[in-house]
């Protein structure tokens, strides 16, 4: 957490730094909105867009819901809130979190329209990739030294996610997983640490090329995130979120909930390489089977197990539940 702190406070004035800045600025160079209208497709200002696949009313709001799952879930976004020193701390961090990344949100989707009309000869003759209108927006439509900045600001986006998800899932598999489960504790065997550090340097590599592969795979850069997005939200939010409000939820249930999303998420996806007909739209593996978002099924199976399980499973002991429910001290 010291690493990941000490990376995320800079890149995050930098990238707030460099968004309100250039989105002006991109704007000036772009035009007026009646230029902006005139020249993108009426396609782009709909509410219910075709673009967003073959049921879009329905893959519009899972796109959202992905996102919120995964914030609710997220193990990084819980790390550093419990390393705040005190509550009133972590309160304060998850408001300007929320804040600045309404800010930020806001700014890269408005600079993103206006980059897509000033390029849009380019998009369509297939010279410019959609994904890439920020960074060239960067490199032709403002001053040198706010590109510079905004360059910054995308490596520093790509950095801080990537130490996240990489340093995040690979302590967990080390301190929770190895250690508890796979190390014998003896003293002879206590894993030292330097040993501890080399392995998870191992496991930060062989997950950085399995997430490599898994997007190289994928055509977008909205569906690797969406993607992404679901697999955690189905799998680790629901399990993690009823651990904390639930004194009847049990341990089976939760793995049971988080094997069962990954697996039914990851089978839907590969459905649409395996069987290309069944997607929409037709034979896009980056489409929905049937023209249904993957993130319903996968998200029902994971809550309708963790429910069930939990019902006909023992119940937590009064040591498990006294770690997750505390009791309150009352002052004399």
């Amino acid at each position: 957490m010291i690493a990941v702190a000490n990376t995320d406070l800079p890149n995050g004035i930098i990238i707030l730094t460099s968004t309100i800045i250039s989105t002006p600025l991109v704007m000036m160079a772009a035009g007026s909105w009646s230029h902006i209208r005139a020249i993108l497709p009426d396609s782009h200002f709909q509410v219910i867009s075709t673009a967003f696949g073959g049921t879009p009313i329905l893959k519009i709001p899972a796109i959202g819901l992905s996102g919120f799952l995964l914030l609710l879930g997220v193990q990084s976004m819980y790390q550093k809130f419990y390393s705040a020193r005190t509550p009133a701390q972590a309160r304060r961090a998850a408001g300007f979190w929320v804040f600045g990344t309404m800010i930020v949100e806001s700014v890269v989707i408005v600079m993103a329209v206006y980059a897509s009309a000033y390029f849009w000869t380019d998009l369509q003759n297939g010279t410019m990739d959609h994904a890439a209108v920020i960074v060239q927006a960067a490199k032709k439509m403002i001053p040198l030294p706010v590109g510079v900045l905004l360059l910054g600001a995308a490596t520093a986006v790509v950095i801080s996610t990537g130490m996240n998800y990489l340093l995040s899932p690979t302590t967990t598999i080390t301190h929770d997983f190895y250690l508890r489960f796979m190390r014998k504790k003896t003293e002879k065997t206590e894993a030292s640490e330097k040993s501890m550090v080399l392995l998870q340097k191992v496991l930060i590599v062989i997950l950085g090329i399995v997430a490599f592969t898994i997007a190289w795979k994928m055509e977008s850069v909205l569906e690797s995130a969406y993607f992404a997005y679901t697999i955690y939200g189905v799998a680790i939010t629901p399990a993690l979120l009823a651990a904390l409000i639930s004194k009847r939820v049990t341990r089976t249930a939760g793995l049971v909930s988080i094997i069962s999303g990954t697996l039914i998420t990851v089978f839907l996806k590969l459905a649409g390489y395996i069987w290309p007909h069944i997607m929409e739209p037709m034979g896009n593996p980056n489409g929905d089977p049937y023209g249904i978002p993957i993130i319903y099924p996968a998200l029902f199976v994971s809550v309708f197990s963790l429910l069930i399980l939990s019902f006909f499973t023992k119940k937590p002991s009064p040591e498990v539940l006294a770690r997750f429910f505390p009791e309150k001290k009352t002052s004399s």
